[in-house]
Formats: C-alpha cells, sequence, structure tokens
C-alpha cells in the first residue's frame, strides 16, 4: 500500500482509497462493476423482450387474426421506441460536475 497526494488537498493518503479523509475528495467509485451489472441486465431485458415480441408474432401469424397483428405491431412500435428513447437520452451531454472546493481555487 503506497501513499500518494490528494490531487485537491494536497495530503497524504492511502492509494486504496475511494476519498480523501481530509477533504472527501472523490479519488475512484466501483463504476466499471456497477456498469458491468447494468449492461448484463439490459441485455437480458433485451433479449427476453425480443422473445415475447417474436412469440408473441408467431402467435399472430398461426390466429391470422386483425386484434392480434394489431397488438403485435403495436408492441414492436413499442419496443423500438424505448431504443430510441434510450439511445438519445445516453448520446445527451451531462454538465461537468466540479467539487465546491475547486470551484473556490478558480475564483481566486
Amino acid at each position: 500500500m503506497a501513499m500518494i497526494d490528494c490531487p485537491e488537498c494536497k495530503k497524504a493518503i492511502s492509494d486504496s482509497s475511494r476519498k480523501c479523509p481530509h477533504c472527501d475528495y472523490a479519488l475512484r467509485s466501483d463504476t466499471a462493476m456497477e456498469s458491468a451489472v447494468k449492461t448484463t441486465g439490459e441485455v437480458l431485458n433485451t433479449l427476453v423482450t425480443i422473445a415475447v415480441l417474436v412469440g408473441m408474432s408467431f402467435a399472430a401469424i398461426h390466429f391470422n387474426d386483425w386484434v392480434t397483428w394489431g397488438f403485435c405491431i403495436f408492441c414492436w412500435v413499442g419496443y423500438f421506441a424505448s431504443l430510441l428513447n434510450e439511445h438519445i437520452s445516453k448520446t445527451e451531454q451531462k454538465p461537468e460536475q466540479t467539487s465546491p472546493q475547486s470551484e473556490t481555487v478558480r475564483n481566486e
């Protein structure tokens, strides 16, 4: 375990710390694990949704019923709309988050 300087307050801290004990500056987070779990959940959710929609499509073909066809098309359109909405929300730029201490340094 090595000692490093905090980027914010410049005091010595452990390199395994998640945040500085002196100024609470966030050094690292477990975002890699969180994103892996989220990605796995998204893939599983997508596969289940597609399986249900394909099953509904086969039911519509088998029964040859206009109500089933209409519901099936409605669900497919909803699925693609949710994909588009998710893509748009991921591509939006998020404002940078800065710590209050770095704001005071910039103002001086």
